[in-house]
């Protein structure tokens, strides 16, 4: 079954069924350690290269207590903004929250073209799968993180290093 990507809540209802297993394999959603891949090698590990984006089940690895996105020493999945709820009503039905995947590149953290959107069901357990939504950007420019940290710290009327100038990015995968 695969669900309508643009609903957060066919989304929670398609990872329900999946943690209390009442959800048929379909093929359509693959079973990956997420966390364990770099993000380049994913599309060999999904079955529908049509699609823009690829929907993936995982579990969360902890390092201790404290959830860890890294891929080895050369990467990771980093969070970029806020959890956001996922109501119907007054009902929390679970989270969601977007990643970037940075790669190390000679002890920097740069940002690649690869974005992810992470959902889980509430109430959350440890031992439950995420539903994650992967998806690879066009025309992202790499820029180192300390870079990127120097250009927010930037005075509003510098225009210098402003991004206005570039294209839209476009969410076609391949």
């Amino acid at each position: 079954m695969y669900p309508d990507t643009s609903s957060p809540s066919a989304m929670i209802s398609c990872l329900s069924k999946k943690n209390n297993n009442m959800l048929e394999p379909s093929g359509d959603i693959v079973e990956v350690d997420l966390y364990s891949c770099h993000a380049h090698e994913l599309p060999a590990l999904y079955n529908h290269p049509e699609r823009d984006e690829m929907l993936f089940y995982t579990r969360r690895h902890y390092n201790g207590q404290r959830l860890c996105r890294k891929v080895g020493n050369i990467a990771r999945w980093k969070s970029v903004g806020g959890e956001h709820e996922i109501k119907d009503g007054h009902q929390l039905l679970g989270h969601w929250r977007s990643l970037v995947f940075y790669r190390n590149d000679n002890g920097n953290l740069c940002s690649t073209e690869w974005r992810m959107d992470e959902y889980r069901v509430f109430p959350d357990q440890v031992e439950n799968y995420v539903l994650c939504k992967v998806v690879k950007l066009e025309h992202q420019k790499h820029v180192p993180q300390q870079q990127k940290d120097v250009q927010e710290k930037r005075p509003r009327g510098d225009e210098k290093g402003s991004s206005s100038s570039n294209p839209p990015k476009s969410r076609k995968f391949f």
